[in-house]
């Protein structure tokens, strides 16, 4: 599984709605509405991911969490890695600003404007963690559009 910044995952891309994910992935292992905020969610534990749908419109994939310990990113392995060497990768290919929460020993970096967020525990990656971007008017910049 490739995590491709501003796309998706491999072949979950940013844009599909449910049903074409449904084609691509087959069914989830939990598929629900969140109370709060009515986005949906679909999780495939056999892939290691969790999709978000946005509740608008078509409910179209906008962010995706990644703990398949086989992603990688830029060709590099990044679940179960060192957090310095992803980060030290991710500030050569994304040329981005990022802002780190620094609350312990539980940590989330984030890269802000290609929107991905690094979860990492004790200076290991744990989960991986991407969303679509948006343009100076709010609007999701969906790839291929």
């Amino acid at each position: 599984m490739e995590i491709i910044p501003r796309i998706g995952v491999t072949n979950l891309r940013f844009g599909m709605t449910v049903d074409q994910v449904l084609e691509v992935a087959g069914l989830p292992d939990a598929d629900y509405i969140d109370a709060d905020d009515g986005d949906r969610y679909l999780c495939y534990n056999r892939l290691g991911v969790a999709l978000r749908f946005n509740e608008e419109g078509e409910r179209r994939l906008e962010w995706i969490v990644v703990a398949n310990p086989e992603a990688t990113v830029f060709g590099r392995k990044a679940i179960g890695t060192r957090f310095s060497e992803i980060e030290a990768l991710l500030d050569t290919e994304l040329h981005d600003t990022k802002a780190c929460d620094d609350s312990g020993y539980h940590r989330y970096t984030i890269w802000e404007e290609t929107w991905i967020e690094v979860q990492h525990t004790l200076g290991w990656v744990q989960q991986i963690n991407l969303g679509v971007t948006f343009n100076s008017d709010d609007e999701p910049l969906w790839p291929g559009e």
